[in-house]
């Protein structure tokens, strides 16, 4: 599908102000996805007079089946689009109790005639993310969708990560991930690459940004050709990119060496722990040794080693009598 096609059957403008992270107060953000949600389906129905109509069941619809708990998200959706001045009612109503005769006529107080950054949003576009039927959030996959369009022109690719998606949205990067994978693989309406891991400088590797466009005619040929050219800046300031299969070596290498010396710290402490209680223990034999060693001399009681522990009395199997009895029994001769 080429760029004339994909606007055939018609297509709304919305400002890429609701996107607007470099502002203080990001739009999106203050008016909730349901509220842009909500805001781009009333679009849908605008006349050239620049006004809305539309009933309590119709906004109430969009939201789900469950009556009145999307009634009260449709109201509240609602007022986060008039506390905002993105439309203005005729009449007044009362969002905390919205009644089933509701019929409600509003002004849209955007012009884009006049709007200095704008993009348009096709109806085809619009009807694939209306008619999806999974279990994810419409309004959700809406907003992440616009958030790619306002930043990618419908023949160029652009860099925007998940962290920037998530700051500008509130939507967490893990739902992120999710919604783009829908929107690539289920709803064919954009393309995503990334250029793979970088290493600047020999630190930790860091993950490229995706790169995005619109799914269109020669989408792919544009989308390589950006990362193409982000990977020869990238090298030229010195970073190295590497295959997932070479990051998860590196990874691993690293791991293993970090393992290795952690080891080898461990055992070096060991070491010393285990020399300093065999020291110990060494000193403590010694010292008990001394304490124990048996030394003989004239004023031994002979008549107590009978009782010493035959490995330790040499006199052990001796009769005391056979020691004493007789006069001429020579001691010191008999020690020697």
């Amino acid at each position: 599908m080429n760029k004339d096609e994909l606007y055939k059957d018609g297509y709304i403008q919305l400002e890429n102000k609701w996107f607007d992270h470099y502002s203080d107060k990001v739009l999106i953000q203050q008016v909730t996805t349901e509220g842009f949600y909500l805001f781009v389906n009333l679009l849908q129905r605008r006349t050239y007079k620049n006004t809305v109509t539309f009933n309590k069941q119709l906004i109430s619809n969009l939201f789900g089946n469950s009556r009145i708990t999307n009634s009260i998200i449709a109201y509240q959706a609602l007022k986060s689009l008039v506390d905002n001045n993105i439309i203005t009612l005729y009449q007044n109503i009362d969002f905390n109790k919205p009644k089933s005769e509701d019929f409600i006529e509003a002004k849209v107080n955007t012009n884009i005639t006049f709007a200095s950054n704008y993009y348009m949003l096709a109806d085809y576009q619009f009807n694939k993310i209306m008619n999806y039927q999974g279990k994810e959030s419409k309004h959700k996959l809406l907003t992440v969708f616009c958030v790619i369009k306002c930043k990618v022109y419908d023949e160029q690719a652009t860099k925007l990560s998940f962290r920037t998606i998530n700051k500008i949205t509130d939507i967490s990067e893990k739902s992120i991930m999710k919604y783009v994978d829908i929107l690539r693989d289920e709803l064919k309406l954009i393309l995503y690459d990334n250029p793979g891991m970088k290493y600047v400088d020999g630190k930790q590797p860091q993950h490229s940004p995706n790169f995005y466009t619109m799914n269109i005619e020669h989408g792919e040929y544009i989308l390589n050709k950006e990362i193409e050219l982000y990977k020869e800046k990238e090298i030229h300031n010195g970073a190295e990119f590497v295959t997932k299969e070479d990051s998860l070596n590196k990874i691993n290498k690293r791991r293993s060496n970090t393992c290795k010396q952690k080891r080898a710290d461990y055992m070096f402490e060991h070491d010393q722990l285990e020399e300093q209680q065999y020291n110990s223990i060494t000193d403590e034999c010694e010292k008990k040794k001394e304490e124990l060693a048996w030394k003989p001399d004239n004023e031994v009681d002979i008549s107590k080693l009978v009782n010493y522990d035959e490995k330790d009395n040499p006199f052990a199997g001796l009769d005391v009598d056979d020691l004493v009895g007789e006069e001429e029994f020579d001691l010191e001769k008999f020690l020697e």
